[in-house]
């Protein structure tokens, strides 16, 4: 089994200075390691979004290698 968990960060750009975003981590059970199998950051600035895309992305059981191509296509 697959979670997708948005991921809160906070980041910052040059241009724009500092913002809040949320990333995807893709998280494999069992086992729970530290550290997510795939994790890709600054997909969206909206929680809902980033949420929404998770919890599609688990229910779904998304192959972890396809995340990417999920991401860019929301995104897009």
């Amino acid at each position: 089994m697959v979670l997708y968990l948005a991921i809160k960060q906070r980041l910052y750009h040059a241009d724009i200075g500092s913002y809040t975003a949320y990333g995807l981590a893709a998280w494999e059970i069992p086992p729970l390691r530290r550290k997510p199998a795939v994790f890709i950051p600054d997909v969206t600035t909206d929680r809902r979004e980033a949420r929404h895309l998770a919890r599609l992305c688990t229910v779904g059981q998304l192959d972890p290698n396809q995340l990417c191509d999920v991401v860019e296509d929301a995104i897009s």
